[in-house]
């Protein structure tokens, strides 16, 4: 092997190494950003800040109640969920992924109407982090 060669490849991994890192960093900050959106929004009650992480199709639950949205239905669902259960505060009290490589946020909501569990499942979706599913469970 000469001297061109070993060069070339010890340059392809430092840029493959690189990218790699910029990606990571790039999800990791998006994930920083999804987390307080998803802090402010059940905190605050308003489904503005969430809206950009909700993909053309979320599942939604309420109480087990499974139904899958479109964009503006998911939008229209949650804000009317917020509306009759007036959030009063939010706090994440667990994070992680699942088997799948779904990212998951456990929380509680405390509104006007006692306390609900939510459980808001993301995934990576062409390098941008999508809602896959928000659970809203009262406790």
């Amino acid at each position: 092997m000469n001297f061109n060669n070993m060069y070339l490849r010890i340059n392809n991994r430092i840029a493959c190494t690189f990218v790699l890192l910029i990606v990571f960093v790039n999800f990791a900050s998006a994930q920083d950003d999804i987390v307080k959106c998803l802090k402010s929004s059940f905190k605050t009650g308003s489904i503005k800040e969430l809206s950009p992480y909700l993909g053309s199709r979320t599942e939604i639950a309420f109480d087990g109640d499974k139904k899958i949205y479109g964009k503006t239905a998911a939008e229209q669902t949650l804000g009317n969920f917020l509306t009759e259960n007036k959030p009063k505060d939010f706090q994440v009290l667990h994070q992680g992924a699942s088997k799948e490589g779904l990212k998951f946020y456990i929380g509680e909501m405390t509104t006007v109407n006692g306390i609900h569990r939510v459980l808001v499942y993301l995934r990576n979706n062409d390098g941008k982090v999508l809602i896959e599913t928000i659970d809203i469970s009262k406790e």
